[in-house]
């Protein structure tokens, strides 16, 4: 299935869903319809540079449901399902973070940190991983040690992932 970052949102939302953490934060974040779009825009701080994300995941409702909620804060995001996708969109575009998690099929996520510390080491990391290597290794910290700046354990919720998202700008 090809990316569509115009996926409907709304009351079949739950579907994009599978992440029960997620799904709780959008359900009690998006309940009370009596605040209007003007309302939300005027008091909610927009976000600091980077503004440009790349989330890559397999996990399509998963991707996607992130990067609904990240667009609501504010910024600019673009899902790709595999680290591959992920390169061939920075053929065209650019990126101030990219998101990836760690276990895809296609090109996983610390074969993806390796090529972009490669052709986009301007390019900062954020890996993300709800499974365990089964040979003994921490992932996350191995995805540390090849050039992601940020790492976070699923599930996560959207404002840790906003607070690494802006603990990049100061570091």
């Amino acid at each position: 299935m090809t990316p569509n970052n115009d996926v409907p949102f709304g009351t079949s939302a739950m579907n994009f869903f599978k992440d029960r953490t997620l799904m709780t934060e959008f359900n009690s974040r998006t309940e009370d319809h009596s605040v209007t779009k003007s309302d939300r825009d005027s008091g909610a701080p927009k976000p600091a540079q980077p503004t440009r994300l790349i989330v890559v995941d397999d996990d399509e409702p998963f991707a996607f449901g992130i990067s609904k909620l990240l667009e609501r804060k504010g910024y600019n995001v673009r899902v790709a399902t595999n680290g591959r996708q992920a390169l061939e969109i920075l053929t065209k575009a650019t990126a101030d973070v990219v998101i990836t998690d760690i276990f895809m099929e296609e090109m996983e996520g610390l074969e993806t940190i390796v090529q972009l510390r490669r052709e986009h080491p301007h390019i900062r990391v954020i890996a993300m991983s709800g499974g365990s290597c089964t040979v003994g290794i921490d992932c996350l910290s191995l995805a540390r040690s090849l050039g992601a700046k940020r790492v976070l354990q699923k599930p996560v919720t959207i404002d840790a992932l906003e607070d690494a998202i802006r603990g990049l700008s100061c570091g």
